[in-house]
């Protein structure tokens, strides 16, 4: 994982405007732009993400926005 793949990422799920997307789109996204190379390293990323505080994870959504 490179961070500026993460903070690409981080653009490309954010210019929508979405406040939920499905986990299936993350995870897609994550290896469409590099940061994850497979689908078991795209898993383990958005845990990461969830870990952090980043992003949250609840059942297959995924709220790009927790604090709110």
């Amino acid at each position: 994982m490179r961070l500026v793949n993460v903070e690409s990422l981080k653009m490309k799920l954010g210019i929508e405007g979405k406040e939920v997307i499905p986990y299936s789109d993350l995870l897609e996204a994550s290896r469409s732009m590099g940061v994850a190379r497979s689908l078991d390293e795209a898993v383990s990323f958005a845990r990461a993400l969830d870990d952090a505080g980043v992003i949250l994870l609840f059942r297959d959504k995924v709220y790009l926005h927790p604090e709110k």
